[in-house]
C-alpha cells in the first residue's frame, strides 16, 4: 500500500468516526420521555370557537412593530418588547421605540437576545423590567431610554447559568421571579423542551438591589413558562407549558413553597398569565390540544422514540417541528379557581396562529406573538365589572392618529364629562349587568370582512385637533343622560357592538357625544382595514410557505447528499478494509509458506547430518574393528616362536 492510500484510508476513517460520534451526541441530547395527557377538553360552552382573534383590530400593522411579545401599562402609555429587541410605545402614533437592547453589529440569539416580557417596575416609578432569555434582566427607562442591566445570565444560580430565561414577575416587596424554562434548550428551541417532555425547568428569585439569583424550585416543571402574582400574592402561577396546566405555587408561611394544580387539562400548551382587575385571568396558549384535525402533542406523549418525536427532533429545525402541532390562535379567560369563563379563537390560524401573551387594561385586551406584524386589540363587551375607562378610550385613539399628542388634556376633559353623564343616567334607570365574554357558535366559514363606507373620523374631532374646546354646561344645567341599553353579546368579530348614543336636548348630539361616537365606529373601520390586512397577509403567508417550501426541499437536497456522501465514504471505508484483509491473508499465507519451506530444509539438513554422524560412527567402529584385528594379528605372530 503506498503512502497515499494510507492517508486516503486514514481520513477516511476519521470522518466515519466523526460522523458516529455526532450522531451518538446528537441522540444523546434529544431523549424524550414518555407521559400521558388527559383527554383533552372539547371546544364547547365557554370554549366554544368563534373568530374574535381572526376579526380582532390590528393596531400598528405595517409601521415597524416586529413580533410584539409582552405587554406593560404605565399611566396612559402602553409598552411592548419586540423579538427585534425594542421596546415600543404602542399608545403613540406612529409607535415609538424608547429602548432597543440588540447590541450592534450582533448576528445571533446568544449575542442579541431575545426579549421574553416586560413589566412596569414596582420599586422605580415609571421604570420598565425586561427579561432576556438569553441575556439576562433589564430595567428600562421609557422616557430617557437608559438600560441597566440588573442581571445577567451568564452568572451562574445553584451552579448552573440560566439556558432560557422566560417569564416575569414582580413581588410587592421588590423581588424578581423568573422562570429558566430548561437546562438543555435555548428559546429558539423552545419545540425541543415541549417535545422532550422532561422536568428540567426551575423557579429563580432575583433581588433587583444587589442581582443575586436563587432557585426556588428545581426541575419539577416542564418547560415553566409565563408567571403572574394572585390578587393578594399568597402564591404565584406558573404556566406549565409542557403538561397544558397552570401549577400554583404557595408563598404564605403556612404553604411556602407547596405546588398544587390550579387550571388543569387546558385545550393548549399555555405561554403567559395576566390578571385582570376583575380577578380573572387572561392565558395565551400555542398548540391547542383540542383543535380540529387531530391532536398531535398528546398522540406522540407516550412514544418517544416515534418518528415524530426523537427521529423529528434530530432530523428537522425547530421550524419546520413547529409545524407537526398547526396553527390555531386561542386565547383563555379563567375565573379566580382557574375555570374557563370565556375564550378568544382564530380557528384559521392565518391572523393569528398562536399568542405570547393577552393582557387587559381598562376594558380594552391587548395581545402579541413574535410572528406578528403588529399587536392585536379587542375592544371587550362591558358588564359583569368590565368597562371601558377614559384612559382606555384615550390610548384606542392615540394609536390611531385621532387625538393629537398636545391635545390629550382636552379630550380626556370631554370623555370624562361624557362618561359621568352615561353613569348618572345608568344609575339612574338601575340597569342590570351585562354578562361577560358569552360562547360563540362557529360559522360554517370565517366571516367576511366588509368595509364601511367612505370617510373619516376626523371631521369629529375638529375641536380638539385645531378648533376650540367645547364650553361646558353651566352648573345645574347638564340634562342627565338616558339611561345606555344593555350590551349587545359578541358578534362573530368578537366585539359587541357599541350602543346608541343618547341624543342631546334638541335631538342633536352634543360637542362631547360626537367625541364619543368615535367609539361607535372603532369596530367599522377596522373592518374596513381588515380586508386589506388579510389580503397583504395572504400574500405573505403564501410568500412565506413557498420560501418555507423551499428551504425545506433544501435541506432535504442537503441531507440527501450528506447521506450519500457518508454512504460512498462507508462504502470506500469498506473496500479498503476488505482490500487490507486480503492482503493481511496473502502476506500470512506467504509467511506460513516461508516457514515451512524453512522448516523442511531444516529437517533436510538435520537428516543429513545424522546420515553424515551414521557414516562417520560406522566408519569408526570398521576402524577400531580392523584395529582390532590386526593387533590379535601381530599378538599371534609373535608368540609361535618362544613355542
Amino acid at each position: 500500500m503506498t503512502s497515499a492510500m494510507m492517508v486516503a484510508l486514514l481520513f477516511s476513517l476519521l470522518g466515519l468516526a466523526t460522523v458516529v460520534s455526532a450522531q451518538t451526541a446528537q441522540a444523546q441530547m434529544y431523549d424524550p420521555m414518555a407521559f400521558t395527557m388527559k383527554p383533552a377538553p372539547q371546544l364547547m360552552s365557554a370554549l366554544s370557537p368563534n373568530y374574535a382573534l381572526y376579526n380582532s383590530e390590528k393596531v400598528h400593522y405595517g409601521k415597524g412593530i416586529n413580533g410584539p411579545t409582552s405587554f406593560a401599562f404605565i399611566g396612559g402609555d402602553a409598552y411592548t418588547v419586540t423579538s427585534n429587541g425594542q421596546v415600543v410605545n404602542i399608545a403613540t402614533c406612529p409607535p415609538k421605540v424608547v429602548a432597543s437592547l440588540r447590541p450592534a453589529g450582533c448576528t445571533t440569539y446568544k449575542t442579541c437576545g431575545l426579549l421574553m416580557a416586560v413589566r412596569p417596575d414596582r420599586q422605580v416609578a415609571g421604570a420598565l423590567l425586561v427579561v432576556d432569555a438569553y441575556r439576562g434582566v433589564w430595567r428600562v427607562d421609557p422616557v430617557s431610554g437608559l438600560a441597566t442591566q440588573i442581571y445577567n445570565s451568564a452568572t451562574p444560580v445553584a451552579g448552573r447559568a440560566p439556558k432560557f430565561l422566560n417569564g416575569l414577575v414582580q413581588a410587592r416587596d421588590g423581588t424578581i421571579l423568573m422562570t429558566d424554562s430548561s437546562n438543555k434548550f435555548e428559546a429558539a428551541q423552545d419545540i425541543y423542551v415541549v417535545m422532550e417532555g422532561k422536568p428540567s425547568g426551575r423557579l429563580l428569585s432575583l433581588n433587583p438591589a444587589n442581582g443575586v439569583a436563587t432557585v426556588v424550585l428545581n426541575d419539577i416543571m416542564v418547560y415553566p413558562n409565563g408567571l403572574e402574582l394572585t390578587k393578594d400574592e399568597d402564591a404565584v402561577l406558573i404556566a406549565e407549558s409542557g403538561r397544558a396546566r397552570i401549577l400554583r405555587v404557595g408563598l404564605t408561611p403556612a404553604a411556602w413553597l407547596a405546588v398544587s394544580v390550579f387550571s388543569d387539562n387546558l385545550p393548549a400548551l399555555p405561554t403567559n398569565i395576566r390578571r385582570s382587575d376583575r380577578n380573572t385571568y387572561w392565558v395565551s396558549t400555542f398548540i391547542v390540544r383540542s383543535a380540529p384535525g387531530g391532536n398531535n402533542f398528546d398522540k406522540y406523549a407516550p412514544a418517544p422514540n416515534h418518528l415524530k418525536r426523537k427521529q423529528a427532533m434530530m432530523k428537522q429545525t425547530p421550524a419546520a417541528l413547529r409545524n407537526i402541532y398547526g396553527k390555531y390562535g386561542l386565547i383563555l379567560e379563567l375565573n379566580s379557581q382557574g375555570t374557563p369563563i370565556g375564550s378568544l379563537h382564530d380557528p384559521t390560524g392565518r391572523m393569528t396562529p398562536s399568542v405570547s401573551e393577552a393582557q387587559e387594561f381598562e376594558g380594552i385586551l391587548y395581545y402579541g406573538h413574535p410572528t406578528l406584524p403588529y399587536v392585536g386589540r379587542i375592544v371587550l363587551p362591558q358588564g359583569d365589572g368590565r368597562t371601558v375607562s377614559v384612559e382606555g378610550v384615550l390610548q384606542v385613539l392615540r394609536s390611531r392618529c385621532q387625538v393629537p399628542e398636545n391635545r390629550l388634556a382636552q379630550a380626556k376633559q370631554v370623555l370624562t364629562q361624557y362618561i359621568n353623564r352615561q353613569q348618572q343616567g345608568a344609575q339612574a334607570a338601575a340597569q342590570p349587568a351585562a354578562p361577560a365574554i358569552q360562547p360563540i357558535t362557529l360559522p360554517v366559514a370565517p366571516p367576511t370582512p366588509t368595509a364601511p363606507a367612505a370617510g373619516g373620523l376626523g371631521s369629529l374631532w375638529g375641536q380638539l385637533s385645531g378648533g376650540s374646546q367645547p364650553a361646558a354646561p353651566a352648573a345645574g344645567t347638564a340634562p342627565a343622560a338616558p339611561a345606555l341599553p344593555a350590551a349587545p353579546a359578541p358578534a362573530a368579530g368578537g366585539v359587541a357592538p357599541a350602543p346608541a348614543l343618547p341624543a342631546s336636548p334638541g335631538g342633536t348630539l352634543s360637542p362631547a357625544d360626537q367625541q364619543f361616537q368615535i367609539l361607535q365606529k372603532l369596530q367599522e373601520e377596522q373592518r374596513k382595514r381588515l380586508k386589506e390586512l388579510e389580503a397583504e397577509h395572504q400574500r405573505q403567508v403564501q410568500q412565506a410557505k413557498i420560501a418555507e417550501l423551499q428551504r425545506q426541499q433544501q435541506e432535504q437536497l442537503i441531507r440527501q447528499q450528506a447521506a450519500q456522501a457518508e454512504e460512498l465514504a462507508r462504502q470506500q471505508v469498506i473496500r479498503q478494509q476488505q482490500a487490507e484483509a486480503e492482503k493481511r491473508e496473502a502476506e500470512r499465507r506467504e509467511r506460513e509458506r516461508q516457514e515451512r519451506i524453512k522448516a523442511e530444509n531444516a529437517a533436510a539438513v538435520a537428516a543429513l547430518l545424522r546420515q553424515q554422524q551414521q557414516a562417520a560412527e560406522a566408519l569408526r567402529i570398521n576402524q577400531e574393528k580392523a584395529q582390532l584385528a590386526l593387533m590379535k594379528d601381530q599378538m599371534g605372530g609373535a608368540a609361535k616362536p618362544a613355542a
